[in-house]
């Protein structure tokens, strides 16, 4: 099999090795508040068939304050009239210049674009992972989601997008993990009002039309500490909401169990998608001791919601406690080094088959096959 491309957008620290640009390997790192320098895009290429294959990552060059949307590509897309093509963005005999010459978000929005408007293409994937997670484990997990959710031939989904912020590797560090996903959580605002003007400017400038795929959204653990703070922030910054994904799904949400009432961030998480499946355990120990950390305060990957009524629609809370376990998955375990088997509940959107096979049809059909969901879809 040919090798893949998946995407990472981080705010990991970038160091220059050798003259290039590579992103901080160590898991020692701690996020950084600054609009400058608060998150870079980067290409991850990997031989799936080569279990032994580390890949590699290829940062995409960035400029600040990126360059405008260019108006062209492969003809794919075309400009209103010459004019909506700036200057700055012309070659020297007068044409647009090809998405290859434009830097960070823009030239991975507009290659994901192309990708997507192809009539073979498939749907993507944007994750953003949990605590205990440095570089390389983001990497090892990238790699066991394109097993998991991109190769089976009843999958839909064909592109990953990954967040990965300063997770610590050490269960030690928990604390220091909740500072690094709240500072990650303002940055991934920044990304978002970034794809918001990216959108705006090719529809408004362009004859371009939205390409009919979908993208899902999935995060673990304290992955949702991390959406909800950019939540947070779009509220703060009075940024209007687009639909962005199709299914969004959140697995072993370490967020107090109160997140989606009234005045909460997750509360608008509805307005960013189709529907909201939130899976929890309620023997996920993992939670158990962020439950300790945090004063008592139950989690929501843990128990569910503390008050349904308080809830939108379409956002459904699906409990997986009594599905037969099947975590016998040695890659997942040796992934993430667990110290007790047990701990491997709160990892079952990788490492139990029937969680799998759920959110895969979560994502094709918006509809979780189990039975314990509450409430019921609406018809």
């Amino acid at each position: 099999m040919a090798t893949v491309t998946h995407y990472l957008i981080t705010n990991r620290q970038i160091d220059i090795v050798n003259g290039k640009e590579v992103i901080h390997r160590s898991g020692e790192e701690r996020a950084v508040d600054d609009a400058r320098i608060s998150f870079r895009f980067a290409r991850y290429t990997f031989d799936p068939e080569k279990l032994n294959d580390e890949g590699t990552v290829t940062l995409v060059p960035d400029l600040l304050p990126p360059v405008p949307v260019v108006e062209t590509f492969s003809g794919v897309l075309i400009p209103k009239s010459a004019e909506s093509v700036p200057e700055r963005l012309r070659d020297r005999g007068g044409n647009p210049q090809d998405t290859e010459d434009l830097t960070g978000s823009n030239q991975v929005f507009m290659e994901l674009f192309r990708t997507l408007k192809k009539p073979d293409s498939s749907n993507v994937l944007f994750f953003i992972h949990g605590y205990k997670t440095d570089l390389d484990v983001a990497l090892s997990t990238i790699r066991a989601l394109h097993e998991k959710y991109v190769r089976p031939d009843s999958s839909d989904i064909q592109t990953i997008i990954t967040f990965t912020w300063p997770s610590r590797k050490s269960l030690l560090l928990y604390l220091d993990d909740q500072y690094n996903a709240k500072i990650s959580g303002y940055a991934l605002a920044r990304v978002y009002q970034r794809l918001h003007d990216f959108l705006s400017e090719l529809f408004q400038t362009t004859h371009a039309k939205p390409c009919q795929k979908y993208i899902h959204l999935m995060c673990h653990s304290m992955g949702n500490q991390v959406l909800y703070y950019m939540l947070k922030q779009l509220k703060e910054d009075r940024l209007s909401h687009l639909e962005t994904f199709k299914q969004i799904v959140l697995v072993g949400a370490d967020v107090p169990y109160n997140a989606f009432d009234r005045d909460e961030p997750l509360n608008s998480l509805i307005g960013l998608g189709e529907r909201v499946h939130v899976y929890y355990h309620r023997q996920d120990l993992a939670l158990v001791a962020s439950t300790v950390t945090k004063l008592r305060r139950n989690r929501l990957g843990r128990v569910g919601f503390k008050d349904s009524a308080q809830v939108p629609d379409d956002v459904h809370e699906i409990d997986i406690t009594n599905v037969a376990s099947q975590d016998n998955d040695q890659l997942v375990k040796d992934l993430l080094q667990f110290d007790k088997d047990e701990l491997i509940q709160h990892w079952s959107y990788l490492s139990n088959q029937s969680v799998i096979d759920d959110i895969q049809l979560v994502f094709s059909t918006g509809k979780s096959g189990f039975e314990q969901i509450n409430p019921p879809y609406r018809l």
